[in-house]
């Protein structure tokens, strides 16, 4: 029993706040850590950011338009700044008919901002 009791004990960090000290100064506030995508459309959408201004297609597929135009706007909704601090542009997605699939498909991309590229509705 104490073996279990001992196991379930946070272990000890080596740090405390309590023992906090400076060690220097520096020229400037540093930047923001890179964040790690927590879901498969973060890091499709991370992956929009690194090529702005490419149109990538989403590996979904639809058989009506009314689900994918849906997802398109949800997709276009988000904040880029959530994901990368210096992201200030707009994410940009619509639906599409994919003859070769005979499905319905969406198109995505990132726009930074100051891009003079029309956004799709």
């Amino acid at each position: 029993m104490a073996d279990r009791a001992g196991s379930r004990r946070k272990q000890r960090s080596e740090h405390r706040l309590a023992d906090a000290t400076l060690d220097g100064t520096l020229d400037q506030w540093p930047p923001e850590p890179p964040r790690a995508p927590k879901t498969p459309v973060d890091k499709a959408r991370l992956a929009l950011i690194d090529a702005p201004g490419q149109v990538h297609r989403l590996a979904w597929t639809f058989s009506d338009v009314g689900r994918a135009s849906a997802l398109a706007s949800s997709f276009r909704r988000a904040k880029p700044s959530k994901l990368s601090p210096s992201a200030t542009g707009t994410f940009d997605a619509r639906a599409f008919f994919d003859p070769t699939e005979r499905k319905w498909r969406i198109a995505a991309r990132y726009l930074p901002a100051g891009d003079e590229t029309p956004s799709v509705d």
